[in-house]
């Protein structure tokens, strides 16, 4: 089985496809205000005001990049707990516990793995749940959350 790509790999790719669709999106906008008779000035005026703080485009630039970028932090974080753990490599999903868990999560929640095999599933958040890129689970060191008070992990007793 080939090894899934780190963390750090997956968010570049994440962030190339999101500036594909803002670039596409962008595009899209321009060929509308073309069809509806602006000329080319004023595009390039409609343009210049979408693309300043406030204006749409921008707008939804930001917040595509501002998504991916609070995701990258969180991706670096597991994996830097990952790479500097001592313990042993045993990982607990942790789910979520509301109504806006996802069955893949709801059904993952309590289980333990080696990273690898966790990897080899789809990491919480890394699109392979069907809660997909907005998955708000994590994995946990076995050997904390089997450490904690019961309750202190929703799902864990």
């Amino acid at each position: 089985m080939a090894k899934a790509p780190k963390v750090g790999e997956t968010i570049l790719l994440r962030l190339d496809v999101e500036g594909q669709g803002w670039g596409e999106r962008m595009r899209q906008q321009m060929r509308q205000w073309a069809a509806a008779g602006m000329s080319r000035n004023d595009i390039l005026d409609a343009l210049e005001r979408e693309l300043r703080p406030g204006g749409r485009l921008f707008e939804s630039m930001m917040k595509g990049f501002k998504n991916v970028t609070g995701e990258a932090v969180d991706y670096v974080a597991v994996e830097e707990v990952h790479d500097n753990w001592k313990g042993s490599d045993e990982w607990m999903w942790i789910a979520v516990d509301d109504n806006s868990t996802c069955e893949d999560c709801t059904d993952r929640d309590g289980e333990v793995r080696a990273w690898a095999e966790w990897e080899g599933m789809g990491l919480p958040g890394m699109g392979t749940t069907v809660c997909g890129w907005r998955c708000r689970c994590s994995l946990e060191p076995n050997d904390l959350v089997s450490g904690m008070p019961s309750g202190a992990y929703p799902g864990v007793q």
